[in-house]
């Protein structure tokens, strides 16, 4: 019975210390440091320009970690004189801790985008001037595709705010 009890302590101070150690990390990590890593791969992705102005992440009992990127703004082409097709002002994102810590996956929950202004100009060959389609991911074994939607149908989780 003493060793059980003991057994249960050591458990519960070892998640406790997980969980300050997690807390502690998300709260003094700046996301600003890498920022330019994963905007030089978004602008490699989708063969223009795109720059971020700050970001914050967040983390709370209620919502989890949220991200928080302000200014966002893609240009033409890949220099940052040529003209804005996208600007944004704000937009939040809710990540799936659980998928995080398990499979080491940013999973995203939700997305707000507040203030976007977008540009459409019809080239001289009557395309437009849109950020191609992201290349499809193909799905990971033992997981259904994710489910489609008709262009009037709203998804589960469309216009839950963060």
């Amino acid at each position: 019975m003493k060793f059980l009890k003991i057994f249960f302590i050591i458990v519960f101070v070892l998640i406790i210390v997980v969980a300050a150690g997690l807390f502690i990390f998300l709260k003094t990590f700046d996301i600003n440091r890498v920022m330019p890593q994963i905007t030089s791969q978004v602008s490699a992705q989708l063969g223009k320009e795109v720059a971020v102005g700050r970001t914050d992440l967040a983390l709370s009992l209620s919502k989890g970690i949220s991200l928080n990127a302000r200014d966002i703004v893609v240009h033409q082409d890949r220099s940052r004189s040529s003209e804005k097709i996208v600007e944004i002002q704000n937009v939040k994102m809710a990540l799936d801790v659980m998928t995080l810590l398990r499979e080491r996956k940013i999973r995203v929950m939700g997305v707000q985008v507040i203030s976007p202004r977008l540009k459409l100009v019809r080239n001289k060959d009557g395309s437009f001037n849109v950020l191609p389609a992201p290349a499809a991911v193909p799905p990971t074994p033992g997981r259904h595709p994710p489910r489609s939607y008709p262009p009037d149908a709203r998804a589960p989780s469309a216009g839950r705010a963060l």
